[in-house]
């Protein structure tokens, strides 16, 4: 993730897997992105995150 980005700054890091957007299960990058896609500029948008270590967490970010 590029530093300072929003990514970055909700500690998603290179190599964790998003299983979910919004609470719908993803999986693939193309699905990520279809369904970030939905969600109107400033609202929140919550990613499931399985990072490397293995332990799945939530990252909230803003959309747009």
């Amino acid at each position: 993730m590029a530093p300072g980005s929003p990514a970055d700054e909700a500690g998603i890091h290179g190599g964790d897997i998003v299983v979910e957007v919004n609470r719908k299960k993803v999986s693939s990058v193309a699905e990520v992105r279809d369904e970030a896609a939905k969600v109107a500029d400033g609202k929140p948008l919550l990613l499931l995150v399985r990072p490397t270590d293995g332990n799945d967490r939530f990252a909230a970010l803003t959309a747009g």
